[in-house]
């Protein structure tokens, strides 16, 4: 919890690259996905989509259990990079696992008119 208070705290003050040193550290000692979550948003809002998508399927290539968190900022990663089919695919995967969510769904049907 410290690190992930300590990365937002630093991340809110513009300080993105401390944030994003709070948040490796945190994930390497935690190996919760929340902290690659925040790294990737800190990415997506500096529009760095690449090094977005990069960090999270490094994270999940090797077998992290992401997190609906994580899975659903690959969706919107996808989104903003244009690559309306990746982020279809990966929206499908999301609502298959998460069938209740609103936020999939509308993401999903969203997605569906861009492909």
């Amino acid at each position: 919890m410290y690190y992930l208070l300590e990365g937002q705290s630093c991340a809110s003050s513009g300080n993105y690259e401390k944030a994003m040193e709070i948040f490796q550290k945190g994930w390497e000692k935690t190996k919760d996905t929340s902290f690659i979550s925040e790294i990737c948003e800190i990415y997506i809002e500096q529009k760095e989509y690449d090094k977005a998508l990069d960090y999270a399927r490094k994270v999940i290539g090797k077998g992290s259990n992401a997190s609906a968190e994580l899975m659903y900022d690959m969706i919107i990663i996808y989104e903003k990079s244009q690559d309306y089919e990746a982020a279809y695919k990966a929206a499908k995967e999301y609502c298959k696992k998460y069938p209740e969510d609103e936020k999939g769904k509308r993401e999903l049907n969203f997605l569906a008119s861009r492909i």
